[in-house]
């Protein structure tokens, strides 16, 4: 599998299209105007849009997102999830825009667990991101086709795995789902089946790696749909070191499991970094106000190493001060 020589080109700030043809040029507004509608319901139906588009207006060329001068995101053409970053200065996943931003100059190694395509990986390890060291991993062989390909062509800013991250290292697991960014080792029903295998990687042994092993500090980004409690599990090792998570705990878990794991059996303090943010999580009950989509993950930052507390007290203070 390869792309094409030629590419639509999207410029992220400004939102200019380059290298369309006619055709092109109207799906590519289609995708835009639907993304801009269907923000207020978290682009609920946006799929199906790019899906119709795909069919009316069809080419086999990508989109190429320019995030900024230096920093490069090819997607398939109308891709029914990554289609939202036509919309110019759209803010992807603002809890960790917002960490990312804050902490630029923190010389800190980004574990990008479930990757998905290398959105983040391509950020963080740019120079408008800090370049830092950054190794993303993912599991589904079809999608880490698309990080390869991404992590090319940002000049090999980062290091790519094709692993699922679980609890424990080795094992051979099956990969439910077709929508690329919902994929999962957890099946979502009875008729849900799988065409993907990958073996497992712990986050205690993904500490082995050189560009980890020798960071002063850790920021481990975990989307790993519904394993993220067995994942922190296996992570003794870097808990004991200068590492914070920036986890996901979805909306459609009312209980809050991961919440509820990371504050208690772990003894981690939680932040919430998005909208209506900065502030600490001091309860389970905040999360009810924040989590009003059962349809999407919400991205909370948590730590226990006194080094990252402090940065991120830091960030709470100079907001609190802002206003």
């Amino acid at each position: 599998m390869a792309y094409p020589d030629q590419q639509i080109t999207i410029d992220c700030r400004t939102g200019a299209i380059a290298g369309a043809r006619a055709h092109e040029l109207v799906a590519v507004w289609l995708v835009r105007l639907a993304s801009i509608i269907l923000k207020p319901v978290n682009h609920f139906g946006l799929s199906y849009i790019c899906r119709v588009v795909r069919t009316l207006l069809p080419s086999d060329r990508p989109f190429l997102f320019l995030i900024d001068a230096d920093t490069r995101f090819r997607v398939d053409y109308c891709d029914a999830y990554w289609s939202v970053l036509t919309v110019a200065n759209y803010v992807y996943e603002p809890p960790i825009r917002r960490f990312v931003d804050e902490m630029r100059d923190v010389d800190y190694a980004f574990l990008d667990c479930g990757a998905n395509q290398g959105y983040w990986s391509a950020i963080v390890s740019s120079p408008a991101g800090g370049k830092h060291r950054v190794i993303a991993v993912e599991a589904a062989s079809d999608t880490y086709w698309h990080l390869a390909d991404n992590q090319a062509l940002n000049r090999g800013a980062f290091t790519g795995i094709n692993r699922a991250i679980s609890g424990r290292s080795g094992e051979i697991v099956k990969i439910y789902g077709v929508k690329h960014e919902a994929r999962s080792m957890l099946p979502s029903g009875a008729g849900d089946t799988s065409a993907l295998e990958v073996e497992t990687l712990s986050l205690d042994d993904l500490a082995d790696h050189p560009a980890v092993a020798g960071a002063p500090m850790v920021a481990i980004k975990l989307d790993v749909e519904g394993v993220e409690i067995d994942a922190m599990s296996a992570a003794e090792r870097l808990l004991a070191r200068e590492t914070v998570f920036l986890y996901e705990d979805h909306g459609h878990d009312r209980t809050h499991k991961v919440t509820e794991f990371a504050m208690g059996a772990l003894g981690m303090r939680v932040f919430w970094l998005g909208r209506g943010g900065p502030f600490e999580i001091t309860s389970l009950n905040q999360l009810d106000a924040i989590k009003v989509s059962r349809r999407r993950g919400y991205d909370f930052a948590a730590s226990r190493s006194p080094i990252w507390l402090a940065k991120l007290d830091g960030v709470v203070a100079r907001a609190a001060q802002s206003h």
